[in-house]
């Protein structure tokens, strides 16, 4: 150790070389066990941006993070001011492994690679957050290589569970974040998966490929197989034009109609196929050009499709639902896809059948102009139950 004065009032610790051998350390949410540690040419009483030229290469057994366990990590970094040089970063963890390397400064992570291989996950509660939280300092994010191998992921949350099993993504010269906004500036991006489940549907391989050239970003093929059926999509958005012009295309042959309430909150309890084309475009520099550019349509056809609620349970559902648009159009003063303002008239004819009955649904038609949102009349009925749906907004 020396101590470094340039003026009488200005002294600083400067830690020539330090070794910890076999060590133990706890600290809040961090735990290194068997600790072996290096640590060269340290200004003590300075951050790690304030450093010079620092090294640290750091080996543990085991290094507990905010409830996380890393086995076997293995750390070297070299400091400079404003930016931390990652030389090798590698450590055993979920029951897989994981390896990188880059660069980091205190507004921006540049990785040069970023391997993940069979990692299985069950996702903590508020893990979004915590994600959030970690990446908020940094406006730009670039990977140029991005490899994950058979990983596999699983959120309990109630109100949107999921599972992702062996999922496979490769990534080349990515931006993810450019200026504090998040998407896909550059690079091109492949993901599948063996098998999803997304609040309770199931998907049979799902199937991404996507690229951007210079924040011109281009949904090339989504394929989406369930049991029985398949969803596909194309879409682009130009991320770096003022105006921010999107659209988006998708089709749907046989898809479960479970669809609409599982994913998009639509108040049908409803089971059966659905056909559909969609075909949306606009603007989406903020949330009102948005509202107010939204030019698209929706059409559906319905088949073999069942009743799941009684029709007291689907009159109360549905009256939820309206109140709930209600809501949103006070607070907004605007309305997406899903935030038309519905009329709804049930006359429930008799207790429901104790099996799920079939219903005849009509086809489904919306459309937005300039934000103006309309759904035409739209029937469901059997012996059972009749409902019409209709309603326009903006």
């Amino acid at each position: 150790m020396e101590l470094d004065s340039d003026k009488p009032d200005n002294i600083a610790l400067r830690i020539g070389r330090l070794d910890l051998i076999d060590s133990q350390i706890e600290l809040n949410d961090l735990s290194l066990n068997q600790l072996n540690l290096s640590l060269l040419n340290w200004q003590h009483g300075r951050s790690a941006w304030q450093q010079t030229d620092s090294q640290l290469s750091l080996s543990a057994d085991s290094v507990l993070w905010h409830e996380t366990v890393f086995d076997s990590p293995l750390l070297d970094l070299r400091f400079t001011p404003d930016d931390i040089l990652i030389e090798g970063l590698s450590s055993k963890v979920w029951q897989g492994y994981l390896r990188a390397n880059g660069e980091i400064t205190p507004t921006s992570i540049a990785l040069n690679q970023l391997t993940l291989n069979n990692i299985k996950a069950f996702l903590p509660s508020q893990w979004r957050t915590r994600v959030t939280d970690i990446f908020a300092p940094y406006q730009d994010i670039q990977i140029d290589e991005l490899d994950i191998g058979n990983l596999q992921l699983t959120d309990t949350t109630p109100e949107r569970p999921f599972q992702l099993s062996g999922v496979n993504i490769d990534g080349n010269d990515l931006s993810i974040k450019q200026d504090n906004h998040y998407g896909l500036w550059q690079g091109t991006l492949v993901a599948n998966a063996g098998f999803a489940s997304i609040n309770t549907i199931e998907l049979v391989e799902p199937y991404i490929s996507t690229h951007s050239q210079a924040g011109e970003w281009q949904l090339d093929q989504l394929t989406i197989p369930f049991k029985n059926g398949l969803l596909e999509a194309t879409g682009h958005w130009g991320l770096a034009q003022p105006a921010q012009p999107w659209q988006f295309t998708l089709t749907t042959d046989s898809a479960p109609l479970l669809l609409l309430k599982q994913w998009f909150d639509f108040p049908l309890p409803l089971e059966g196929n659905i056909d559909s084309s969609l075909t949306l475009s606009g603007l989406a520099h903020n949330r009102a050009s948005f509202n107010y550019s939204l030019v698209g349509s929706l059409q559906a056809d319905f088949r073999d499709t069942r009743l799941l609620s009684t029709p007291a349970e689907f009159n109360q559902q549905l009256a939820n639902w309206r109140q709930t648009q209600k809501t949103k159009t006070t607070t907004s003063g605007a309305h997406t896809l899903t935030q038309t303002r519905p009329t709804a008239n049930v006359s429930p004819k008799k207790n429901a059948l104790p099996t799920a009955p079939l219903i005849a649904v009509s086809p489904l038609s919306l459309t937005s102009d300039r934000g103006r949102i309309t759904l035409k009349p739209f029937n469901i009925e059997n012996k059972d139950i009749q409902a019409t749906l209709e309603g326009d907004g903006i």
